[in-house]
């Protein structure tokens, strides 16, 4: 799902039904000049585009008219989301963003956008998925075979080295353009040196589909690169950004965050946790209700998580399977000895101290599970179709220009 959604600092949707002058009329539905000027302003105040660039509005007038085809579709196929799992996706973009909706909130009231468009967007996307998913499922689904043969070809590149890569690709359309476009790509290199996110200047620049996903490309092997490629990812250390490298028609920026060599494909040591917060600013006796509170929870992580839960002073309840090594120190001899469903004693943090409580103790497998490759393949074709099934509504649809 996060392929859908990730790109919502560029592109939000509204088809509209604004008193303003109409730009474009799809099927029954308009899009504004009041919509046009607000979408124009949201990518103003979240992205630095520049403020002449060639084609900018016809590319956003175009979004806002597939936007329109997508809800008629979601309008056909009578499609319905809950509210809070809305809410629930939106953090979860926002998370992944770097951002929180304070943040986000803040820039577009300073630039006159309703902060609700935000949600809009996952709204759209999550339910135009599964419009797809409805017409199509028989499609979408992996058969046992496929997933059986994906995780064959993991294991098989795991025997080389393999490097986690995120890129950014700027086409070359003729020849002559090669110095102007290297130009460009030694200008975005700079801006990531300087601070700026790779994920919001590869959704701005890059011309390759992991775009949509802020560029990261996952684990490829070594094997699989283009040799000129191989070259420079290999001169760049894990954590840094290569030089940009020509790649048939493209010039493309790395970020290597990871190198992974055949030797570091094993199991890792992990622990499953729950935590709770106790902040410096309650009082003594809260402090001791808490504490008295969470030691009758021995023996069940329900009743711990559904402890902080209901305190609501633990941002994330539940961590999830950790692996041993991405555990701080500190967390480390917490730990050290304490038996699953067992209490730790108060550690303390910035603002409080932390509670712990490890609910089991497993082993994490180098590789991705099968339901987890069915997912990855299903998402893979789910984009597929929903970029096919755009097409067919473009062609469908009359669409009327009125610019």
């Amino acid at each position: 799902m996060r392929r859908f959604i990730i790109g919502f600092l560029i592109f939000l949707p509204f088809c509209a039904q604004a008193q303003t002058r109409i730009v474009a009329q799809v099927n029954d539905d308009i899009v504004s000049e009041r919509d046009l000027k607000n979408r124009i302003g949201l990518i103003r105040a979240t992205a630095n585009i520049p403020e002449n660039e060639t084609g900018f509005e016809e590319a956003v007038l175009n979004r806002l008219i597939d936007e329109c085809l997508k809800r008629q579709e979601i309008a056909r196929q009578e499609i319905k989301t809950d509210d809070a799992e809305i809410d629930r996706a939106l953090d979860d973009v926002l998370r992944q963003n770097g951002t929180t909706r304070a943040e986000v909130s803040k820039k577009l009231s300073s630039a006159g956008i309703p902060f609700s468009l935000l949600r809009d967007q996952i709204k759209t996307d999550m339910e135009f998925a599964r419009a797809i998913r409805k017409t199509q499922a028989h499609k979408i689904e992996p058969s046992d075979a496929e997933i059986e043969t994906r995780l064959n070809e993991i294991k098989e590149k795991a025997k080389s080295v393999q490097y986690l890569l995120s890129e950014i690709a700027l086409p070359v359309k003729d020849e002559e353009d090669d110095p102007a476009v290297y130009g460009q790509a030694i200008k975005l290199l700079m801006r990531l040196r300087n601070g700026e996110s790779f994920e919001k200047v590869a959704a701005e620049n890059s011309a390759d589909p992991t775009a949509a996903n802020g560029g990261m490309a996952g684990w490829i092997a070594k094997a699989d690169l283009p040799e000129d490629a191989a070259k420079e990812i290999d001169a760049t250390d894990a954590g840094e950004l290569s030089a940009p490298v020509r790649v048939g028609g493209f010039y493309k920026i790395y970020a290597v965050h990871a190198v992974r060599r055949p030797e570091d494909v094993k199991e890792q040591d992990a622990v499953r946790l729950m935590q709770l917060f106790i902040p410096s600013t309650f009082d003594a006796e809260r402090r001791k209700e808490i504490l008295r509170d969470a030691a009758m929870t021995k023996g069940s992580c329900e009743s711990f998580a559904a402890l902080s839960v209901q305190l609501r002073t633990t941002p994330v309840v539940d961590t999830g399977l950790v692996p041993l090594k991405d555990i701080p120190p500190l967390f480390i001899r917490a730990l050290k000895d304490l038996k699953p469903t067992t209490l730790s004693a108060p550690i303390a943090v910035d603002g409080g101290e932390l509670l712990l409580m490890p609910c089991s103790y497993e082993k994490i497998s180098p590789f991705p599970s099968k339901e987890e490759i069915k997912e990855q393949l299903t998402n893979k074709t789910l984009e597929t179709a929903a970029d096919r099934r755009l097409r067919e509504l473009r062609r469908s649809s009359i669409t009327e220009i009125r610019r």
